[in-house]
């Protein structure tokens, strides 16, 4: 799945947003702002929903209004451009939000954007173009060159940025640490130090690694309910059990397969902490969306949920079980012999 890119920009430099458009859209599902706004709807309850929905934006910084700054006439962008600019980098982080400063050149004479001092920390990219009399980009070889140029800068440093983990608006970065930190380090830390592991009258060494503890992602928001998990445990004939804290009373409730399936235990757990994201999703959304971007929010929610868990796996603090924790999609887990 290709992270979704948001563009925006004032309607003069729409044409620049749309050549833009073509080429991202090799590495992003890209959604150009003239495209989101429907009849009828308020920008700034729209925007809030492309705020949710979307990993990365670009906001075009071109000269569009001139101004009188210290005595001296300059160009800058649309001030509604800015504050859309403001709110994504708010919601995205700096790294995620960005800029990219359009130059104009027409007839000879070229029109620089100033940008905001406050954002003069943040690293940006700049794009000259020469414009038709109606506004449009030329179609010359110099213009090609430097879109592509800005293109790849511009994909380079979103994509550098989506191989880590980020906090935003909605909860799964932060259930999944918490879920991880709290229970699949604790359970496992137990598990495999468990010598007289019972299953059906036999009982197994766990320190000899026999063990895999398979978490499973939903497919779709409604599969992290307690009642939808319920159904997947009933449906693959799967029995709960608990396991004790090595080093404190708790204990661990997940579940397993009865059969032993090439001489290694099948333990399972479904992050119902997941049903907390549905639940923000629906109470944050405005009243105007649709079921579809509800169910798109819950689907980036279980994809963030699932990357973080699979980066918190690379840390120090799971060398001891990285080989025996498998995050395996509910549709996909007995479609293969484990």
């Amino acid at each position: 799945m290709k992270p979704k890119l948001f563009i925006g920009s004032s309607v003069e430099a729409l044409p620049v947003a749309m050549v833009l458009a073509d080429l991202l859209a090799a590495d992003f599902e890209v959604k150009v702002w003239d495209r989101v706004f429907g009849a009828g709807e308020y920008f700034l309850e729209r925007l809030k929903v492309e705020l949710l929905l979307t990993d990365f934006a670009l906001f075009l910084l071109a000269p569009d209004d001139k101004i009188s700054k210290r005595g001296e006439d300059a160009f800058t962008a649309r001030d509604n451009v800015l504050f859309e600019l403001g709110m994504f980098i708010g919601a995205l982080g700096m790294k995620k939000a960005n800029y990219l400063l359009v130059s104009y050149e027409r007839n000879g004479a070229v029109a620089h954007p100033i940008a905001p001092s406050d954002l003069s920390g943040l690293k940006n990219t700049r794009l000259k173009v020469t414009l038709d009399d109606n506004g449009m980009i030329e179609n010359g070889e110099d213009n090609k060159i430097a879109v592509q140029k800005a293109v790849n800068v511009l994909t380079n440093g979103f994509l550098r940025q989506n191989r880590g983990i980020a906090f935003n608006l909605l909860p799964s970065t932060s259930l999944a640490i918490g879920y991880f930190n709290n229970f699949i380090l604790l359970a496992c830390e137990s598990l495999i130090r468990k010598k007289d592991f019972e299953l059906n009258g036999v009982i197994y060494d766990l320190t000899r690694d026999i063990f895999d503890f398979n978490i499973i992602i939903p497919d779709k928001g409604n599969e992290t309910s307690h009642k939808a998990y319920q159904k997947f445990v009933r449906r693959n004939n799967l029995a709960q059990i608990e396991i004790k804290a090595h080093n404190s009373p708790r204990t661990f409730p997940f579940f397993i397969l009865t059969e032993v399936k090439n001489g290694r235990i099948q333990l399972f757990d479904l992050p119902t902490t997941l049903l907390s994201s549905r639940e923000t999703i629906r109470h944050i959304l405005p009243e105007t969306f649709s079921m579809e971007e509800q169910h798109a929010l819950e689907l980036k929610e279980i994809a963030n949920f699932k990357k973080v868990i699979e980066h918190l796996l690379t840390g120090k603090e799971a060398d001891e079980f990285t080989d025996n924790i498998h995050l395996v999609y509910a549709s996909e887990l007995f479609k293969t012999d484990l």
